[in-house]
C-alpha cells in the first residue's frame, strides 16, 4: 500500500504485514512505476491503487492517514485527474 523510508531503511507496508529492506528513497523511487506510485512527502511513497480518499492534507491509504506536503498536493491531484475512484474532501466535509 505504501513505503516509508528513513535514511537507508525502507519499510514496505502491505495489508497484512510490513517488510523492511535497505534502500534509499531515491533508489526505490527509480525502481517503482511512476504511474502507480507517488511520493507524497519526504519519506513516503504511496501506491495510488490503494488511495481511498484525499482529505485536507492527508492521503487515506487503507486505514493509514499519510501527510501530503504542500509542494506535492497539486502534483497528486494532477496524477489523480484520470482516476475517478478517489474522493477528494475538504476540511468542511464538502467535496
Amino acid at each position: 500500500m505504501f513505503v516509508e523510508v528513513f535514511g537507508h531503511t525502507a519499510m514496505i507496508h502491505t495489508f497484512k504485514e510490513m517488510h523492511t529492506i535497505r534502500m534509499t528513497l531515491g533508489t526505490l523511487r527509480e525502481k517503482l512505476p511512476k504511474l502507480i506510485f507517488f511520493q507524497c512527502n519526504r519519506s513516503v511513497i504511496i501506491n495510488l491503487k490503494y488511495l481511498r480518499k484525499v482529505k485536507d492534507s492527508c492521503a487515506i491509504v487503507g486505514e493509514h492517514n499519510i501527510k501530503i506536503s504542500r509542494s506535492k498536493k497539486t502534483e497528486l491531484f494532477e496524477a489523480l485527474a484520470e482516476d475517478s475512484m478517489v474522493i477528494v474532501q475538504g476540511s468542511n466535509g464538502n467535496m
